[in-house]
């Protein structure tokens, strides 16, 4: 009975130790960094772009981009902090085989080019001085990748994340995807949801304990309609699951432009946002439609 009086008032008869103000809180939430995913629009609608200490998720059907938004941001998160950036390195956990080297290779290319531009055209001489080397080879060698050929490999990478992510510095972890196993490899419906439960919960901790941007991927399958007697595209893996995440983006198509919305946020409203998949990866449609009219100009 002492001991539970010494837990709920404290030594100095103030309430439980840990406790925080909300004005704390909200200075934390400002001061954090986002990783961005070089389409403005996309980055407005997110706040900033994907939100560090929280898992989001992205869903949609194949071709629409999912894994080219994650091999962007395993470019952008080495981003230097003169330039704004996080200054980490990223992890990437394939399940379906979909990482390609040479399309990240493309992507680190474009990211390189870019920043050089912007060295050139907007620091100082110091601050150029300063900033640490910024090369293709650089980001490569800064994304890790673990191939997961089934549930059980999965879920062994998942118990060493915590050590590893602080070995290296990583600051962004994807796991593309998330349901192409657990679709695959469980006739056991009621196994398969306690394990992915404890899955989910064990990125929703490695986010908030290691401060990182966790990126889920998510396959959509087919779900009847009783009010119109058809079916619809419904993220994978069920009801459940939705709750797993803190952040959920569909991706679809909208005359025939891909199109990002933002289904759920605890803290931003839903919206929506145009983006395109280009040689140097993620973009602004506007902007690409502004090099395509300049280019028939000339």
């Amino acid at each position: 009975n002492e001991v539970m009086k010494l837990l709920r008032f404290g030594t100095d008869g103030t309430a439980l130790a840990g406790a925080r103000s909300a004005s704390e809180i909200l200075y934390e939430e400002k001061a954090k960094l986002a990783v961005v995913t070089f389409c403005k629009d996309l980055d407005d609608m997110l706040g900033g772009g994907i939100a560090i200490g929280e898992v989001t998720e992205l869903c949609g059907c194949p071709g629409i981009g999912k894994t080219q938004i994650c091999i962007q941001l395993c470019a952008s998160v080495q981003i230097p902090r003169v330039f704004g950036g996080v200054d980490g390195s990223a992890l990437y956990i394939d399940t379906e085989g979909s990482f390609m080297a040479e399309r990240v290779h493309e992507v680190a290319e474009a990211t390189v080019r870019h920043l050089n531009l912007v060295s050139r055209t907007c620091l100082e001489r110091d601050e150029v001085e300063s900033t640490p080397c910024f090369a293709v080879e650089t980001v490569l060698d800064q994304i890790h990748l673990f191939r997961c050929h089934e549930t059980t490999e999965l879920l062994a990478v998942l118990e060493m994340l915590p050590s590893y992510v602080e070995t290296h510095r990583i600051k962004v972890v994807v796991i593309d995807s998330i349901a192409f196993h657990f679709r695959q490899d469980f006739k056991d419906m009621a196994l398969r949801t306690t394990i992915l439960a404890k899955v989910t919960n064990r990125l929703m901790n490695l986010a908030t304990s290691k401060q990182v941007a966790v990126v889920s991927v998510n396959q959509v399958t087919m779900k009847p309609d009783q009010s119109s007697g058809g079916a619809r595209l419904v993220p994978a893996l069920g009801e459940s699951y939705a709750h797993a995440c803190t952040t959920r983006v569909i991706l679809s198509w909208e005359d025939d432009m891909r199109t990002a919305y933002l289904y759920k946020s605890p803290r931003l409203p839903p919206g929506r946002a145009k983006y395109a998949v280009t040689n140097g990866g993620l973009r602004d449609v506007r902007n690409l439609k502004r090099r395509v009219r300049g280019d028939s100009d000339k």
